[in-house]
């Protein structure tokens, strides 16, 4: 027996089941320290513990016995992972959003503070990417009297809601400055609550329209009117059509002078923050460069199988945070993940699809089989872009059949691109769109 190649076969199973050593060792009745030595190839497992080992690993005995990593079959339990609704925005894009709530915080102290002659605070406290089912359920048994205020959020605007306490608390004070508030109406205060906040939100971004945008003074984003209101949080129908529609959520949370505090929960319309405007002149340092798709270029030494949004020549190009790397692999509602390249000895082998098992690992599902590519041009240098990777040895390629499931080393919980070259990482991305296109927009280098 092979024991480095027993060691690394043990390995690879046992942290595609999210296993620790000493899990493995409670079940099979070892100690962890045993398990370290078969993984570093200092020993094999005896004899006697095969069988319940091969059972805990859920792998055949002989494919043990030979270190040979199984290849997962059709019957695998798959989901099919969609980057397209993963998130409404990219993370630095979400870095701005959260920028901008500092500037929302600070506007809105100074204005209720003025209203009502008491220093009162906004503070920040969440940004989320999310469904609008996810949102409206996880308010459901919060409050029973919560304040919903539609501005034509279905199309391009926002939702904002509150405890209409935090409304009252704040501007009953003001009677004689905001006559509609005199009769204490809840609809009125409410209605009139979320508009400051409203008016406050465009305020801040025509500034930065304005700031941004050289050649249109003129250039203002009209404030949408209210089209809905409700204080019953369950009645979801009238503000949505869409319940599985991504959003954007920010929450501000406001302290009063007198001790009680209020959460404003604002969603943001997914179309006005991919309005053109929006992209243009708020999101407007974030640049996107497309690039030159290089195919049938693969590391010579690299024991790996490995799955590719793209690569590209390395000719005098700086990785950057924030630089974008824009693919020729189009975004399709239709199958909702892009077809990728699965690279094995220096060439394209498969082409396939993003998937996810259900144990939450990253897996590709192979769509067509590749002849191998022999007379493209070898690159020394190359960028590659891998969603993830696995090791395999070479006679179980040819064991890989139209629609196996193949388990990457990536987990979807941490979506990460890895960016490569050669053989060695040299970045972190995440991906994104671009007109249409998948894109990967750096992280960390």
């Amino acid at each position: 027996m092979d024991a480095k190649k027993i060691g690394k076969f043990i390995y690879q199973i046992r942290t595609e089941k999210r296993m620790t050593q000493k899990e493995l060792a409670e079940q099979i009745n070892v100690t962890d320290k045993a398990v370290s030595k078969w993984e570093n190839g200092e020993g094999c497992p005896d004899v006697s513990l095969l069988p319940v080992l091969s059972k805990v690993l859920n792998v055949e005995i002989l494919d043990l016995l030979e270190g040979n990593l199984p290849l997962e079959n059709t019957n695998k339990k798959i989901y099919f992972y969609d980057f397209g609704t993963k998130d409404v925005l990219s993370k630095n894009q979400m870095s701005l959003i959260w920028n901008f709530g500092d500037l929302l915080c600070n506007s809105l102290s100074d204005d209720f503070s003025s209203i009502i002659n008491e220093n009162i605070s906004f503070n920040k406290s969440c940004l989320d990417n999310l469904k609008i089912e996810e949102f409206y359920n996880s308010i459901e048994t919060k409050a029973e009297e919560a304040f919903f205020y539609n501005f034509d959020f279905e199309h391009n605007g926002f939702c904002i809601q509150f405890d209409y306490n935090l409304g009252k608390s704040l501007l009953k004070q003001d009677s004689k400055v905001y006559p509609e508030i005199s009769k204490f109406d809840l609809d009125s205060v409410g209605e009139f609550f979320a508009k400051k906040v409203l008016n406050n939100i465009y305020a801040i971004l025509n500034e930065a329209i304005s700031r941004n945008c050289k050649n249109s003074d003129d250039l203002n984003l009209p404030i949408p009117e209210l089209t809905n209101s409700s204080k019953n949080p369950s009645v979801k129908n009238q503000f949505v059509v869409n319940p599985q529609k991504m959003c954007c959520l920010l929450s501000v949370l406001c302290n009063l002078p007198n001790g009680n505090s209020g959460l404003i929960n604002i969603l943001i319309s997914k179309d006005f923050l991919q309005s053109e405007i929006i992209q243009k002149y708020v999101f407007c340092n974030i640049k996107a460069e497309n690039i030159e798709f290089v195919e049938g270029e693969k590391l010579k030494t690299s024991p790996k199988l490995f799955v590719e949004f793209g690569r590209i020549k390395n000719q005098e190009c700086e990785l950057e945070k924030g630089k974008i790397f824009v693919f020729n692999k189009k975004y399709d509602q239709s199958y909702k993940t892009p077809y990728l390249d699965v690279y094995y000895k220096n060439q394209i082998a498969f082409t396939g699809i993003a998937c996810a098992t259900e144990d939450g690992a990253f897996a590709v599902k192979i769509l067509s089989k590749e002849k191998p590519a022999t007379n493209f041009e070898e690159e020394k240098d190359f960028i590659s872009f891998r969603l993830g990777d696995r090791e395999i040895e070479e006679n179980q390629i040819e064991k890989i059949q139209i629609n196996h499931i193949l388990q990457l080393n990536q987990s979807v919980d941490f979506p990460q691109v890895k960016v490569y070259k050669n053989d060695c990482l040299i970045a972190f991305g995440e991906v994104i769109f671009v007109d249409g296109n998948y894109a990967v927009i750096i992280e960390k280098c």
